[in-house]
């Protein structure tokens, strides 16, 4: 499936199959941020990074029972007016694929502790 809307001058893009998504915003002056969920990691990266530089992090799959709620209302963002445009798609498994030219950080193993300053 391919989903497309805009909230104001940002457009988003989104591709699912199967249990992978891959999104992409498109800011007004060029930039783009795009993110792939799949086999519980996310991959994450911007097109504005001249170091092409991204991040990985990987969570373990919990149990989602109990209540359920809207994403607008989960992130505490007003629900704007959105007009989705979703339609059937033939997407290929190469596209939920992190781009090889992305050097991405693996979060689970950041230790931040190398970067205290205070010593």
């Amino acid at each position: 499936m391919k989903c497309t809307y805009k909230i104001g001058e940002n457009e988003f893009e989104g591709y699912l199959k199967g249990k992978m998504w891959r999104g992409k915003m498109s800011s007004a002056n060029g930039d783009t941020a795009e993110v792939i969920v799949k086999d519980n990691c996310v991959w994450s990266w911007n097109s504005a990074d001249k170091l092409k530089q991204g991040a990985k992090i990987c969570y373990e799959e919990k149990d989602q029972t109990g209540e359920t709620k809207d994403a607008w209302e989960e992130s505490g963002v007003d629900s704007p007016d959105i007009k989705y445009s979703c339609l059937p798609a033939a997407i290929s498994d190469d596209k939920f694929e992190p781009p090889a030219d992305i050097n991405f950080i693996d979060l689970n193993k950041f230790n931040p502790a190398q970067f205290n300053t205070n010593q």
